[in-house]
């Protein structure tokens, strides 16, 4: 909390050092604005009332010039909420003076368009006071709203239509400089939020820092107004600046035309000839009816970009205004870049490979040329990281995209999609020969050794290819074609490439058709779980079960996981199937706990996505109490594979859940590589010997000497023993010589419903 309101202070002193600094150029141009009323009014309004307002405005503007020095040099020292409220009361006092403006001079007669001026100096100041108090938006809201309401007052106090309506355009004029206020002090916030971003990264992103402080301190756009004539009559200092023109220029009366020719001369629209420049601009302006907004952006010579706005005056006449955002666009093109590419590789990430598909086919449609997409990923990828680490695992991506471009043509596109996944496209390629043959050569050339910082290491890849117009599908379906070919390849062996085709394409549908079917199961209530006894060896009674999942599918009848996991592990449906298991089990304990078997012990298996799931535990913690089961009548099964896909999340879920009471058990122990190791890692508390050792475990054979060492060791460690697959009566005899506690298999039963579970069990 502390941290957050140090960080707000921060950014509100800040802004209040942007206002002092910007009000140190808005109040000279205020001085100056006030010289100029009082030399062109000087015949027209009451001696006394023009002596009286300038020197108002001069006394207060040199206040507010030695307090913006003040504050600035102690800035400091200064409580910044007490500066904040002296310089609103600075800029009210400000807007006062120039709404009073108003009063000064009759709205009709010989001094209408006196009054005019009036009109558009006020909108001007308004608008510069806008933008100069973008850091700091009741700044500028306190001179705008003093000052617009003079002006509306004196048109409502007119009582004619034209004034009403001109009253009306203050009110709107005044809601859209206030609209504008709010959004310049939005971003302006936002620069702030985004420079502290950048103070926090390494040195590389520094620059932007630097850039960031950049676009603050060159907040103010110029302004140009002209009258009904195209005259110039009013300008800051600001558009000189931007414009690189001589702040002289304008001391004598100047037209839209003589701006134009003055830029046309500087080089702002190109090389064509100044005349001709001129008149193309000043044929367009005069090429009848009112002059309509416009707003668009250039480039200048010098390589900066300007925004420039032109708004149409109600009376005749027009306001421009021409914002640097160079630093803007800068920042744009660098977030698009960023946006668009990977951060490790540099390569294209995968929306942009997506639209280079769309291209690329659109492309292909015309030129009746093939195009080949290659979804890539790196075998064994995961070992480099938890062997060598990450950072190995990083400059290894490094080497493989390097090592793809170089293979590749210019013309071709690979794209980074995600960890260890790279894709590719192949353009203007005249037959199915030039696809294999590019595939190949990735496959040769990312075999190569790896020369890296800590170590040499061999890779591969296996990759998955699908063509257009062979495989005219769209360009979403594609890319999702070469991902099922990729799948393809790696269960052929790796290192290998394959071609997506028909049967692949059934296998797709038939996936596709699955996991929509998966998305009403739940609706239907279409799954149940069948309970497959474990039996105490040495008396032959059921001390727990292993609930197994069934979907009771309408059409294809009973399906074991088998059948569906895989699919609901793609489509992400996979947590939403376990917490479901995870309800109805500890539902069906809480039916037996009331039945009266409080010894009996209920396991289910999770699913390697289930890792990633940080709310799992609490929501089995939850479960249990909800239903009022013990957890230690719960038990969990994490399989070696799991364990060995993610060892460091297997760890800590396995931690949390012996913290709840609740058992845990590592199944098909023996399958996985490094087994042993893992055992006091994780101190699970159960050990499930797979059943591949158990189907040929005969007295003397090399499986039982296997199962026997298992038992052995799981015994040392003080864990339960369950041997899984029992189907014979002699292997049960040789497990309970071997000391093995518990069995399970179709020797005692078969995975079957509840009903008949529960019928088993009074028998």
């Amino acid at each position: 909390m502390q941290k957050s309101e140090d960080i707000n202070n921060q950014r509100l002193k800040e802004r209040a050092l942007l206002l002092y600094k910007a009000s140190r150029l808005a109040i000279p141009i205020n001085v100056v604005n006030g010289a100029i009323v009082f030399f062109v009014f000087w015949q027209v309004a009451s001696d006394f009332y023009i002596i009286t307002w300038t020197a108002a405005l001069t006394v207060v503007s040199i206040v507010r010039i030695i307090i913006s020095y003040y504050v600035i040099e102690n800035f400091e020292h200064l409580d910044i909420q007490f500066g904040l409220k002296i310089f609103t009361v600075g800029t009210t006092l400000t807007g006062l003076i120039w709404g009073s403006l108003v009063f000064a001079i009759p709205i009709h007669g010989d001094t209408a368009l006196y009054f005019s001026c009036v009109v558009f100096m006020l909108a001007g100041m308004t608008a510069g006071a806008t933008s100069s108090s973008a850091a700091y938006l009741p700044a500028g809201l306190t001179f705008n709203i003093p000052a617009l309401l003079a002006l509306f007052t004196v048109f409502m106090m007119d009582g004619n239509t034209i004034s009403y309506v001109m009253a009306l355009v203050t009110v709107i004029y005044g809601l859209l400089i206030t609209q504008f206020g709010t959004s310049a002090a939005k971003r302006t916030r936002e620069l702030l939020h985004q420079k502290h971003i950048v103070e926090t990264q390494s040195t590389d992103i520094k620059n932007q820092q630097t850039l960031m402080q950049e676009v603050l301190n060159t907040i103010g756009p110029g302004v140009a107004v002209y009258d009904e004539n195209f005259n110039l009559t009013y300008w800051n200092q600001s558009l000189l600046t931007l414009m690189h023109i001589p702040h002289d220029w304008p001391d004598e009366t100047k037209t839209m035309e003589d701006f134009i020719r003055l830029l046309a001369e500087n080089g702002e629209y190109g090389d064509d000839e100044v005349e001709k420049i001129v008149k193309t601009r000043l044929d367009r302006l005069n090429a009848g009816g009112p002059v309509e907004p416009h707003r668009y952006d250039r480039e200048r010579p010098d390589g900066r970009r300007v925004e420039i706005i032109g708004n149409p005056m109600k009376n005749g006449g027009m306001v421009t205004t021409y914002t640097d955002i160079t630093d803007q666009h800068r920042h744009i093109e660098e977030i698009k870049y960023i946006a668009d590419h990977d951060s490790l590789t540099g390569l294209v990430n995968r929306s942009v490979f997506q639209q280079q598909i769309e291209n690329a086919i659109a492309q292909a449609k015309r030129t009746g040329a093939l195009v080949s997409v290659y979804y890539l990923d790196l075998d064994h990828f995961k070992d480099v990281n938890d062997t060598l680490g990450h950072p190995t695992g990083d400059e290894l991506l490094i080497a493989v995209a390097r090592r793809i471009q170089e293979t590749i043509r210019d013309t071709d596109t690979v794209a980074r999609l995600g960890g260890d996944e790279f894709a590719v496209i192949g353009t203007n390629q005249k037959n199915i020969g030039d696809c294999v043959r590019l595939a190949d050569r990735i496959l040769k050339t990312l075999g190569e050794p790896y020369e890296l910082t800590e170590a040499t290491i061999q890779s591969g890849a296996s990759i998955g290819v699908t063509l257009y117009p062979y495989d005219d599908s769209s360009p979403v379906e594609i890319a999702s074609h070469a991902d099922v070919a990729l799948y393809k390849a790696k269960q052929s062996g790796r290192n290998k490439f394959a071609i997506f085709d028909d049967e692949m394409n059934k296998e797709l549908l038939d996936r596709k058709a699955v996991e929509q079917d998966l998305v009403t199961a739940f609706e239907n209530e279409e799954f149940v779980l069948f309970y497959q006894s474990q039996v105490d060896l040495e008396s032959g009674t059921t001390i727990g079960a292993e609930a197994l999942i069934r979907w009771n599918h309408p059409t294809r009848g009973l399906l074991t996981p088998a059948n569906f996991l895989e699919v609901s592990e793609k489509a992400r449906i996979i947590s939403r199937i376990t917490i479901w298991v995870i309800r109805e089990a500890v539902a069906f304990l809480s039916r037996m706990r009331a039945a009266g078997h409080t010894d009996f012990r209920l396991s289910i298996n999770l699913s390697a996505d289930d890792f990633r799931n940080e709310e799992l535990c609490d929501i089995i913690a939850s479960t249990l109490k909800e239903y009022d089961v013990l957890a230690n009548m719960f038990t969990i099964e994490i399989t070696e594979s799991m364990m060995i896909t993610d060892l460091t999340a297997a760890i800590k879920m396995v931690q949390q859940l012996k913290e709840m009471g609740v058992t845990v058990a590592i199944d098909d122990f023996g399958v996985g590589y490094s087994s042993m190791s893992y055992l006091k890692d994780f101190a699970a508390d159960v050990l499930k010997i797979d059943y591949i050792f158990i189907k040929d475990c005969l007295e003397g054979s090399e499986n039982s000497r296997i199962v026997e060492g298992i038992i052995n060791l799981g015994q040392s460690l003080e864990m339960t023993i369950v041997a899984e697959g029992i189907e014979e009566a002699g292997q049960a005899e040789l497990l309970k010589k071997m000391g093995c506690e518990t069995g399970q298999g179709y020797l005692f039963s078969k995975p079957v419903p509840e009903k008949e579970f529960i019928a088993s069990l009074k028998t």
